[in-house]
């Protein structure tokens, strides 16, 4: 949770888990912002679509436990652009991303597993991306409704040295499809 004044640039973002985990930015022009009652009286992190990003380092490994991510967020882009991702290369990569004007979540387990979304033009959305990886199936849905699923491998462990993107994809160092929104 953030609990910054309005207008704040995100240095670093806990988790509410139960293991917490941290994303952070040490590069004073990449910081996203925060804004204050921007969605229904909530507050927002606003990327710039330039370099805004926040790393977690090699954290969110799902390995053969699978995993449930939710995200409530939108983006400026048509196309071409990414929420989160534990991605630069193949294999063990997964990525929540908008392109061809419809989101996907992409997953890699030494075979490429895209599903698509629906429209994304709406202003904000609800995307929730689930790697059932003991029972080998992943699903998506976008707004609450399931826009599909597919088999992958089952207890497929997915442990990667990828770092954990929150508004781009890639690493630190290169980072590619940065979120506008």
């Amino acid at each position: 949770s953030l609990n910054l004044p309005d207008s704040s640039a995100v240095v670093t973002w806990h988790s509410s888990a139960s293991t917490p985990l941290s994303v952070t930015q040490s590069i004073t022009t990449s910081r996203p912002t925060l804004i204050k009652n921007k969605l229904n009286s909530h507050a927002v992190v606003q990327f710039d679509g330039i370099n805004d990003f926040l790393s977690g380092g090699d954290i969110n490994d799902i390995e053969a436990n699978g995993f449930t991510m939710f995200i409530v967020g939108n983006t400026n882009k048509i196309e071409g652009t990414c929420w989160v991702a534990k991605a630069n290369g193949a294999p063990r990569y997964f990525i929540i991303v908008r392109g061809s004007l419809k989101v996907a979540f992409a997953y890699n387990d030494n075979s490429g597993h895209h599903i698509d979304g629906t429209d994304a033009t709406i202003n904000f959305d609800i995307l929730t991306s689930v790697a059932d990886i003991p029972n080998g199936k992943n699903y998506f849905y976008q707004g609450g409704n399931l826009s599909g699923s597919l088999s992958t491998v089952k207890d497929y462990d997915m442990n990667s040295n990828h770092e954990f993107l929150i508004g781009a994809t890639g690493s630190s160092s290169s980072i590619a499809l940065p979120l506008d929104g």
